[in-house]
């Protein structure tokens, strides 16, 4: 069992407060919780979390009872790629590789919460928590006006409640070490869980995803993913794996399905090949920033959605200290690019025209502790800011179980 599942760190699922829905007007039945807009307007079929093939089928695992098969944490997930599964000894050991790391870490007290904003110049007020145990989230509206947020699944035991029910599961939402994939709709009663497939042809640690819902009324997801024989069972921290940071951009016209993805950026820029990858559609094409705590904001330029070799170099450069960027279109056609001040741990904003050459206007919010923001416009005009911080009383509980 996870330490925090221990401590009772889990709750369940916060309530919107009064007051404070977002802005879409929508019935129950117009977006189910795996469904979506197509490039039409209509919602999509409901597809779910659906297993389409990439995945082992899930088999009763004996594994070996000999004494000298390695264990290391490597060993267990190859012979999880190979089986589909593990045995119950495997599992017991794979899960002891994972709270032994979490037992002294705060991780999984990240938290989301949401401020809106008439103008998305500054969010001030009191925050409200949408999602606990989640990090680096970044959200998208639907054509219904739902919001999508997708995050860095880091609920207490999912990582053991995935190797005991539903192993598959890793192949979908890459939920190997530190995270994975999740997703999570509002249509104007609270966010619930959504499916998600990314159909991932090996094992990978998926973070750090980007959600989009294009103007044809597809949606594009890019996440950093490491390979799962990069996680030795001591380094954890996706950001401080070896270069070079692999990137990968799906997009789809079926709501929760993202694949195939193409490998689109093997990035070694900054610190070791940034994070927090964020997409912005502009004139011909999109940019692709990543974030960075040492170094400016970088992006690669891609033409009608075309990326390079994965290798290229990025082709604009801004004097933002920027890490955990995003960047949106704003209602009159501007550009906007909400990001932490890697020197002052600030949430900033900055404008521009081209999205490209960016100025900076200042703080965007007097909330402290915000990380990783991600922002949006509503259906009628709000500009709602999602962002990430540790929840103290969480942290509190760990440290005092030491």
């Amino acid at each position: 069992m996870l330490i925090l599942s221990v401590i009772g760190c889990a709750t369940s699922p916060p309530t919107r407060p009064e007051g404070a829905p977002p802005d879409a007007e929508i019935e129950d039945t117009s977006v189910p919780d795996t469904a979506g807009p197509d490039d039409t307007g209509a919602t999509v079929e409901d597809t779910g979390p659906a297993d389409t093939g990439s995945t082992p089928e899930i088999a009763p695992c004996e594994g070996s009872d000999d004494p000298e098969r390695p264990m290391g944490f490597r060993d267990l997930l190859a012979r999880l790629e190979v089986d589909g599964c593990l045995s119950d000894a495997d599992q017991a050991a794979a899960v002891a590789f994972v709270d032994g790391f979490f037992e002294t870490q705060d991780v999984w007290c990240d938290a989301v919460y949401r401020l809106s904003s008439t103008d998305g110049l500054f969010f001030t007020g009191t925050p409200e928590l949408v999602r606990e145990h989640a990090s680096v989230a970044d959200v998208a509206v639907t054509a219904e006006g739902a919001h999508v947020l997708v995050y860095n699944d880091l609920r207490p035991g999912l990582f053991a409640e995935t190797l005991r029910d539903d192993p598959a599961r890793f192949w979908r939402q890459g939920l190997i070490g530190v995270g994975g994939v999740g997703m999570s709709i509002d249509r104007g009663e609270g966010f619930t869980e959504a499916g998600v497939d990314l159909h991932l042809p090996g094992l990978a640690l998926v973070v750090d995803p980007d959600l989009s819902v294009r103007p044809a009324g597809d949606y594009r997801l890019v996440t950093f993913r490491v390979p799962a024989a990069e996680l030795d069972g001591e380094q954890w921290d996706p950001l401080q794996t070896a270069p070079p940071h692999d990137y990968y951009r799906a997009v789809s016209p079926v709501f929760g399905m993202f694949f195939p993805a193409a490998h689109v950026l093997a990035a070694t820029t900054g610190n070791a090949g940034g994070a927090d990858p964020t997409v912005l559609d502009v004139e011909g094409g999109e940019v692709l920033f990543l974030g960075d705590s040492t170094r400016p904001l970088v992006g690669w330029t891609a033409p009608n959605g075309q990326y390079g070799v994965p290798e290229t170099p990025p082709d604009v450069y801004a004097p933002i200290p920027a890490s955990a960027p995003n960047a949106v279109v704003a209602p009159d056609g501007s550009y906007r690019l909400y990001y932490v001040d890697n020197r002052s741990a600030g949430m900033e904003v900055a404008t521009s025209e081209d999205g490209r050459t960016w100025t900076p206007l200042g703080l965007a919010t007097n909330v402290p502790d915000v990380h990783s923001p991600s922002v949006v416009v509503g259906a009628h005009g709000t500009w709602w800011l999602y962002f990430g911080r540790r929840e103290e009383t969480c942290m509190l509980a760990i440290h005092d179980a030491e």
